[in-house]
């Protein structure tokens, strides 16, 4: 284990996340955990590293196992920790693992909510190889914003090649 490591579980995720995060931030990344549990993901291995970090896995994606679709982290941004989901696109689109037009439709729906058009800004010139990130704090506190991002991501789930 690494200087200042912790071994992370849900449980000391969602504590850390408790600690830099809004209690509205927090309920909103405890929405789509929980939505990602609801869908038969797994959360493991877990890191053992300085900053939290779970990635929701889904089963599909043209026979390569499960997908690691999203992450819920802990991160630092001008030297503050602050929590963040991550979008895998990079992932998802490497080796074909998703369809580039289910990986287009995904960004799409995305990009209506308020804030996350800037942040997926050249995700298709760069043919999805960038994992973009979203303030949980800025973004998925928004009204509406988790149930829309749940929504994207059940589309993506029941389309992706299994």
């Amino acid at each position: 284990m690494r200087v200042n490591s912790r071994p992370w579980n849900k449980e000391t995720l969602f504590a850390r996340l408790e600690e830099i995060c809004t209690p509205e931030g927090v309920q909103a990344a405890r929405k789509l955990y929980s939505f990602a549990e609801e869908r038969g993901a797994t959360f493991e291995p877990w890191n053992d590293g300085i900053f939290a970090s779970a990635t929701a896995r889904f089963r599909g994606g043209n026979g390569k196992g499960r997908l690691s679709v999203f992450a819920l982290e802990d991160w630092l941004e001008d030297g503050k920790s602050k929590g963040k989901f991550a979008i895998n696109f990079a992932y998802l689109a490497r080796n074909g693992r998703v369809p580039q037009p289910l990986l287009v439709r995904l960004a799409e729906s995305f990009r209506t909510i308020p804030g996350v058009k800037e942040r997926l800004a050249g995700l298709e010139e760069r043919q999805f190889r960038i994992r973009p990130s979203l303030p949980i704090d800025e973004i998925l506190v928004q009204p509406g914003a988790a149930e829309k991002i749940q929504a994207a991501l059940d589309d993506l789930i029941h389309s992706i090649p299994q």
